[in-house]
């Protein structure tokens, strides 16, 4: 972080004038920053940091509910164009799925919208300033949830199921599970076919991604053990 001779640049995007506002009046207060950008739509916030002359941000706290804006191309420019630009992501509510990608694609830090507090505020700008990333108990909650969500679906499929995606993702062809789980090749297709209706996909490889991506079953590529 910078000193207070020199505080950090601050700047704030958020569509809602109220919590634009608050996010305003909470960061002017602190001597460590000082807000150089404040804008409420994506076109007003590029061309006010296109034309800075000095005093660039270096924390954007980004709204990522704005009307009207693709958030994750907003925010693959900002990473492009500015990559030493920390992006702070505030949001209502994020799946797990969100802030992996998001983390992907080099935001630095997550704030729960509806609990954020100045306290919180100011401890996530500290904590980018510093280390360069923060997480809010958002996502701590939101790892619990999911978690509970996989539970629930794992006891709803049955096993010999399970067993067969795991053989997908180990790169068995239909025939070789077949074989290796000692039933027919139209018993795995069965299989497939009960595993598309239950979440609602059209092939294997949207499946499998379906799969990973939850947790439900662990990647582990080239790697033809047994099943346990």
């Amino acid at each position: 972080m910078n000193t207070q001779s020199n505080p950090t640049n601050v700047a704030v995007l958020d569509g809602n004038r109220l919590f634009l506002e608050f996010l305003v009046t909470a960061i002017s207060g602190w001597r460590e920053y000082q807000i150089c950008i404040q804008a409420s739509d994506q076109i007003d916030f590029l061309s006010q940091l296109e034309n800075l002359n000095d005093s660039f941000p270096d924390v954007l706290i980004l709204d990522i509910l704005l009307e009207k804006t693709n958030t994750y191309k907003l925010i693959k420019k900002i990473k492009d164009n500015w990559p030493y630009l920390k992006v702070l992501v505030l949001s209502t509510c994020v799946h797990e799925m969100t802030i992996r990608e998001m983390q992907v694609l080099g935001v630095n830090g997550f704030l729960d919208k509806n609990l954020t507090s100045s306290l919180e505020l100011r401890r996530a700008l500290t904590n980018i300033s510093y280390h360069g990333h923060y997480l809010s108990n958002l996502y701590s909650v939101v790892k619990s949830q999911q978690r509970k969500s996989i539970k629930s679906v794992l006891m709803t499929i049955p096993p010999r199921e399970i067993e067969f995606l795991k053989l997908c993702l180990n790169d068995y062809t239909y025939d070789e599970i077949a074989s290796t789980m000692s039933v027919s090749r139209h018993t795995v297709e069965t299989y497939r076919d009960n595993l598309f209706a239950r979440f609602a996909v059209h092939s294997k490889t949207a499946l499998l991604v379906y799969a990973i991506r939850t947790g439900i079953v662990n990647l582990n590529l080239n790697q033809r053990s047994e099943i346990n």
